[in-house]
Formats: C-alpha cells, sequence, structure tokens
C-alpha cells in the first residue's frame, strides 16, 4: 500500500517538479543578457526586450520606449570593444 501511495505521489509531483516555471524562465533570459552584455553584442542584448518595453538606462536620462532606441543606448557595448 505505501509503494502504491508513493508512486501515486510522485506520478502527481512528477510533471510540476519537471517543467521551467516563471522563475526559472526569468534567470534564463538574465543569463541569455549578461552572456551578450559581456560579448558587447548589441542586437543580442536588444533582441531580450519586449517590443513595448520602457527603459530608462543608468546613464542616459532618455526614457526609451521604442526598440531604436534600446539599440541607440547598447551602442557604448561597441565602443567599449572598440577602445
Amino acid at each position: 500500500m505505501r509503494k502504491l501511495l508513493l508512486a501515486c505521489a510522485l506520478f502527481l509531483i512528477w510533471p510540476v517538479a519537471a517543467s521551467p516555471g516563471p522563475k526559472e524562465d526569468a534567470l534564463l533570459v538574465v543569463e541569455q543578457f549578461k552572456k551578450a552584455f559581456d560579448a558587447s553584442d548589441v542586437e543580442g542584448v536588444v533582441k531580450l526586450f519586449a517590443p513595448d518595453a520602457v527603459f530608462l538606462g543608468t546613464v542616459s536620462p532618455v526614457l526609451a520606449t521604442k526598440t531604436d532606441q534600446i539599440d541607440k543606448y547598447f551602442q557604448g557595448l561597441r565602443r567599449r570593444v572598440i577602445e
């Protein structure tokens, strides 16, 4: 009887534990952002933002509300590699 109960409990818990949730999804995006940022991959960084994202960078007074504004902000990554 115990084996049956254990098997049922594992069967019910396994699908929930096996699938990633919002926390894991968020961590994956943060890892992708860091990898792209460290590689000075502007396109890789910008593609992680939603099309309707609102972004306020730490070194710019401009509130970016369009993808091209976010791209412009991160162009400094390229200059960092060249210098």
